[in-house]
């Protein structure tokens, strides 16, 4: 699998993995809910520093069809130029595993059907 390192700072970037999950979780609830809804968007990439996961970007569907990509940090990163890194692993990352056509509007119904049975599932799991 891929991983990347930003210059100078000790963090990676990479993948998410099924064992990185609940860390996601977390990092996108942050406290303020139980339960996860369909704003979750499907997980992509992540950083770490120092085997901790610091950031995780997310892809989703907004109310006009179109991808947005959106990146959650923990409150205590610097994000110079990690925000700009984890996008650009975020989006070649995508692109790879769906296809240049997945973002146009008419082909968006197998990402919105992947980020439900994703939130389902990880609601049930948890």
């Amino acid at each position: 699998m891929e991983t990347t390192a930003i210059k100078n700072t000790g963090i990676k970037v990479r993948e998410v993995y099924l064992s990185d999950l609940t860390a996601v979780m977390n990092l996108y609830l942050n406290g303020s809910a139980d339960e996860l809804t369909a704003d979750f968007g499907l997980p992509i990439g992540l950083a770490e520093q120092n085997g901790r996961i610091i950031a995780c970007s997310f892809v989703n569907i907004n109310s006009n069809g179109q991808l947005t990509f959106r990146i959650n940090m923990d409150s205590c990163v610097e994000t110079c130029c990690l925000g700009e890194d984890l996008n650009d692993f975020t989006v070649n990352r995508f692109t790879r595993i769906w296809g240049p056509a997945a973002g146009t509007v008419s082909a968006t119904q197998p990402l919105k059907n992947a980020v439900k049975k994703l939130v389902d599932w990880l609601n049930h799991c948890s």
